[in-house]
C-alpha cells in the first residue's frame, strides 16, 4: 500500500478508528506519544472479522500516504 508504520499504535474502548499526528497526552501513563498514531476501537474489534479490521486499519493507514491527518 505505500504507507509507513505508524509510530504510535492505541488500542481503547472508544467505538471509532482514526489516524493522527499530533501528539497525544497519556494522561495514566504521564507519557506523550509524538509522531504518526493509529488508534483502534477493541470494542468494535471484537466483532468485525479479520478482513473488515484489515480493511479498516488499511484505510486509516492511507491517510498517512495521503497526509491529511
Amino acid at each position: 500500500m505505500g504507507a509507513q508504520k505508524p509510530n504510535n499504535i492505541v488500542v481503547g474502548l472508544e467505538p471509532n478508528f482514526y489516524v493522527t499526528s499530533v501528539d497525544i497526552q497519556l494522561i495514566e501513563a504521564n507519557e506523550t506519544l509524538k509522531g504518526e498514531t493509529l488508534y483502534l476501537s477493541l470494542a468494535l474489534a471484537r466483532i468485525l472479522t479479520k478482513s473488515e479490521l484489515t480493511a479498516i486499519a488499511g484505510h486509516e493507514l492511507g491517510h498517512f500516504r495521503g497526509n491529511d491527518t
